[in-house]
């Protein structure tokens, strides 16, 4: 699988939420999913919802299962972020 890195570059009129961050500080990795899969529409879905509801992105924990979706963690919220380990392990309020 090849790894493309996002650029870092914040356009200055990206809208910010009331915590300051952008939609772009919630996004992850380039996507590799097909596109008419779905993946990437729910992880835009799940985006879209942590920077409208104002959920800090380090209070967010996305836990993936086998196939396809086990790659979703990388598409948002950025690696250091999300969990492949044990729901037990990752999030022990579980």
């Amino acid at each position: 699988m090849t790894y493309i890195a996002k650029p870092r570059l914040h356009h200055p009129t990206l809208t910010c939420n009331a915590l300051g961050y952008t939609r772009r500080d919630y996004e992850g990795k380039v996507s590799t999913l097909c596109a008419g899969c779905g993946h990437d529409s729910i992880s835009a879905a799940i985006i879209q919802a942590c920077w409208e509801l104002d959920i800090e992105p380090h209070r967010v924990a996305k836990l993936s299962g086998i196939g396809c979706s086990s790659k979703t963690p990388d598409y948002f919220l950025g690696p250091s972020r999300t969990a492949s380990t044990p729901c037990t392990d990752a999030c022990p309020r579980c």
